[in-house]
């Protein structure tokens, strides 16, 4: 009796144990299962995402399904093969198709965009030896993203041949973003009569031309992009080709711009007909810009040729909460050049200039609780006005001027010049030139370690 019920005692302890062990599996097995179901779904996920994905193996590029796998595309030229999956979208699609661009492309020929698609690139694209074509068009289309990677123009191995990097013409409603374009012979980025455009978090070094232009193009917005070494710097631009053209409602904000030879951010009507208003330019950082000698940090308006035709043309722009600043590594011209009407200029930063900190042309004009800091040459100043009528200058404040602070010059008229501060300067805290600047208003001002006030104007009125 006692042997059966041990043994029976062995049989349910062994029975018990194939429970528990039978259990333990069937969780791992649940816990692997599920592992192999998410990843599954993930690599789906991921897959499908991107309608095509090009990418290279050996001397072959191919396009294959992003839902399949299946090899839909192949061949030798990597632009031909991009190209055959950009045709190959959906047609009559109203929604965005991607393509995936993964590892590195060498191009001989354009990439062109099509409407509702997203080029994304996760690698390299290299123009090839000599190929000097723009790497990437669109041309009316609407509706797509250029997105990651970078583009180079390999611009020491083009010869003479001229081309840019990203050129876009006539479109709406599209962006570029993320990108890094460089060494090309023209514009990195060029965005020419478009709309609602974005360019952001870009990076753009090493043009001929512009780092990002945006050439009569209204309604866009270029924010948080690093433009360097570049022959300018970002752009608002219209021809001098006799036709009326516009630049309006932009903004610039957040990018950092540096060591470029022309200006850093410019509002450039470069024709007496055109017309560049109701853009804001705000909180940018730009510094050693205008290397040249002749050109200025942040630019609202031309700064080159005649002084007053084209200076309507250029009104209603907000320029504010910038920072300008040189360190010394060149000699560069002035800080902000402004030459409109109507324009505001507030709470900007410029330091240690070369040349005069502020340079204002124009009618109507606000400059306001600005703060300058270390003009270095003989002949600057702090804030000029020249040929500027009802200006007001107000609660600015100047520090370590090498010459004089405020300059008033060349039929400069009922200007108000109010409540500014100015500690030290190598001259006078202001100075009228001449008797052809007439009523002109000083009101309240605060001044220490200067030379007083030149006024050879006309009619000044000094109020308590």
């Amino acid at each position: 009796m006692l042997q059966i019920r041990m043994r029976t005692s062995r049989i349910l302890k062994l029975v018990f144990t194939i429970f528990l062990l039978t259990l333990f599996l069937g969780i791992i097995g649940y816990e692997i299962a599920e592992f192999n179901i998410s990843y599954n779904i993930n690599d789906s996920v991921q897959i499908q995402s991107a309608k095509y994905i090009v990418y290279k193996s050996g001397t072959t590029y191919y396009a294959k399904s992003g839902e399949t796998g299946r090899i839909v595309y192949r061949g030798s030229n990597a632009a031909a093969v991009i190209q055959l999956a950009i045709n190959g979208l959906t047609s009559g699609r109203t929604s965005k198709e991607k393509i995936l661009l993964q590892g590195d492309f060498t191009l001989t020929a354009t990439i062109k965009m099509e409407s509702y698609m997203i080029l994304e690139l996760d690698g390299k694209v290299t123009l090839g030896n000599s190929a000097g074509v723009n790497m990437l068009t669109a041309t009316s289309k609407t509706n797509f993203e250029i997105k990651g990677g970078e583009w180079d123009g390999n611009r020491a191995n083009q010869g003479t041949l001229v081309f840019e990097g990203l050129k876009i013409i006539s479109c709406t409603d599209f962006a570029v973003e993320g990108v890094t374009v460089h060494d090309v012979k023209g514009n990195n980025i060029s965005i020419i009569s478009a709309s609602r455009a974005t360019v952001t978090n870009c990076v753009s070094y090493n043009a001929d031309g512009s780092g990002i232009g945006l050439v009569f193009t209204s309604d866009s917005k270029a924010t948080n992009n690093t433009v360097h070494h570049c022959s300018s710097g970002i752009y608002l631009f219209c021809e001098a080709d006799g036709v009326i053209q516009r630049c309006e409602r932009n903004t610039i904000s957040g990018n950092l711009v540096y060591v470029i030879s022309h200006d850093g951010i410019s509002l450039y009507p470069e024709g007496g007909e055109d017309i560049i208003q109701w853009n804001t330019i705000t909180n940018n950082t730009t510094y050693d810009c205008g290397i040249d000698g002749e050109h200025v940090g942040i630019a609202i308006g031309w700064n080159g040729g005649p002084r007053i035709p084209e200076v309507g043309s250029v009104h209603y722009n907000n320029c504010t909460d910038n920072l300008i600043y040189y360190t010394g590594a060149y000699v560069c011209d002035i800080g902000m050049l402004v030459k409109g009407t109507n324009n505001t200029v507030a709470r900007n930063i410029i330091n240690n200039t070369y040349a005069s900190a502020m340079f204002i042309i124009g009618e109507n004009n606000i400059i306001q609780d600005n703060s300058i800091a270390k003009t270095r040459n003989l002949g600057s100043f702090g804030i000029g006005l020249y040929l500027a009528n009802n200006t007001y200058v107000k609660e600015n404040s100047l520090l370590n001027i090498y010459n004089d602070a405020i300059w008033i010059s060349t039929n400069s008229n009922n200007n108000k010049i109010e409540n500014n501060y100015v500690d030290t300067a190598g001259g006078y805290w202001l100075v009228i030139d001449a008797a052809d600047c007439d009523n002109n208003i000083v009101y309240k001002n605060f001044y220490y370690n200067t030379k007083g006030i030149l006024d050879n104007g006309s009619n000044t009125i000094y109020m308590p």
